[in-house]
């Protein structure tokens, strides 16, 4: 009986271990998406401050901007996301099983 609840405590430590990779994951990606919504927030002040003469690079560059931070969510947020919830499901029905 020690061995088996020694055993799951192991497993539930890598399970959580595992969790908490993944959430360090998405906050670095998370911080990525901050740094390049300011870079967006000063391409789009240039735009307002310089007029016309330069619009085409300013919204070339917004566009650039824009398709990394879709990019950024869609390859790294939404996995991470789904794997931290795919993860944490059966971790709670085992728990809930255990329990009752």
């Amino acid at each position: 009986e020690l061995h088996k609840d020694s055993k799951y405590l192991k497993l539930a430590d890598l399970a959580l271990t595992k969790q908490d990779d993944e959430i360090h994951l998405l906050n670095r990606t998370l911080e990525q998406q901050k740094l390049e919504i300011e870079r967006l927030k000063g391409v789009l002040q240039d735009l307002l401050n310089n007029g016309s003469e330069n619009e085409q690079n300013v919204l070339l560059n917004v566009s650039e901007q824009l398709q990394r931070v879709q990019k950024n969510i869609h390859e790294r947020l939404s996995p991470a996301l789904t794997r931290i919830v795919d993860n944490r499901i059966p971790y709670v029905q085992q728990q809930e099983d255990s329990i009752g």
